[in-house]
């Protein structure tokens, strides 16, 4: 960073922050010094591709423009920003354990100080307006998404306000290495983020019945249920998902799975990403292994050749089960898909879709 200080100015003419990658945050402005030093004046700072989450729960790139006003009783951080690139997940899953440890505290005063926070002197308020085509890869116990988000952030830098909705792309809910796709998905931001309500639903047609997948509630408390048409208990609902058979009628090791699949809906089981490394190492942006009903095991990729060039490949041990997937969107709500099998059989369509 450069700035120049004078006895009633602050003048910031380079601003700049590489990431670990290629991203970059550079700005510029000036201010006038006010009372008790304090500068009014702005900023302007341009994002590029610019990492600003790096954890092990979500990661995010961002570009776009900024504005930073510093008034005399509060600030604003203002601007429109696109996340070029996001993925949030869950390092570890599960629940957690507290271990109880008895102690004696020895020598503790009679009375203790109260610990208060104060909250910060002068409030920074924010309005910016978020918004991401695509590549908002959501992997979370069982979920695996990409999303497209179009979200105003108000309210303060310590207590911020979502308004907006999150809808989904493409993706499903995996259960035992079988993928229900979502029909419809959107998020719906009313205020702070854990709040936003959920709106799920993946329909899957087997041979003895219709199986609907619906997540609901909110993101910090969402609420999955399994039904069916006619109506079965969850465990048959599962097992015909699975493997198109009776409950009462799969051998030991599909009996295993469908346990482990029941421990996952309900919540209890093991959220660990196996894939996440290799996704990672090879630059895709989705990994997943399948399993049919015959007990096949399919491989499938994908990842953005363009910004709105999508590349699936997939890999069975047989010839319809192998191939690709290109999907191309033309216009926001139009997208032409090409599919290449390894049998030669081909295919081209059309899609439209729109919101009511």
């Amino acid at each position: 960073i450069k700035a120049q200080f004078t006895n009633e100015s602050l003048s910031v003419s380079d601003l700049y922050v590489a990431d670990a990658d290629d991203g970059t945050l550079s700005g510029s402005g000036e201010f006038q010094l006010g009372d008790f030093g304090r500068p009014i004046g702005e900023l302007n700072i341009t994002a590029n591709d610019f990492r600003a989450l790096d954890r092990r729960d979500v990661d995010a790139k961002v570009k776009g423009m900024l504005k930073f006003v510093s008034a005399p009783e509060d600030a604003t951080l203002s601007g429109n920003i696109t996340l070029s690139n996001v993925e949030v997940k869950e390092f570890v899953q599960g629940t957690v354990s507290v271990i109880e440890i008895d102690v004696e505290e020895i020598n503790r005063p009679n009375q203790q100080d109260v610990i208060t926070i104060n909250k910060p002197a002068t409030p920074i308020n924010l309005d910016i307006s978020l918004r991401a085509p695509r590549k908002i890869f959501v992997r979370s116990r069982g979920l695996d998404v990409e999303m497209a988000v179009e979200a105003k952030i108000q309210g303060t830098v310590s207590e911020p306000l979502f308004y907006g909705t999150a809808k989904v792309a493409r993706g499903g809910y995996k259960l035992a290495g079988k993928t229900l796709e979502f029909e419809t998905g959107t998020i719906t931001f009313e205020g702070d983020l854990p709040s936003a309500k959920v709106d799920f639903t993946a329909v899957t047609q087997t041979q003895n019945l219709e199986a609907t997948l619906t997540i609901g509630g909110t993101v910090k408390k969402p609420e999955i249920e399994l039904s069916s048409s006619p109506e079965r208990p969850q465990d048959e609902i599962l097992s015909a998902l699975l493997f198109d058979r009776s409950a009462t009628e799969i051998s030991a090791l599909e009996a295993a799975q469908l346990a482990g699949a029941l421990a996952q809906f309900s919540g209890t089981g093991s959220g660990f990403d196996l894939l996440g490394g290799v996704r990672n190492a090879f630059g895709i942006n989705q990994l997943s292994v399948n399993v049919n009903a015959e007990g096949d095991a399919q491989l499938v990729g994908g990842r953005y050749l363009a910004k709105n060039v999508y590349l699936e490949v997939f890999s069975g041990v047989n010839t319809d089960q192998t191939g690709a997937i290109i999907d191309w969107e033309i216009r926001k709500n139009i997208a032409l898909r090409s599919r290449v099998q390894a049998d030669n059989d081909q295919s081209l369509s059309l899609k439209w879709k729109k919101d009511f």
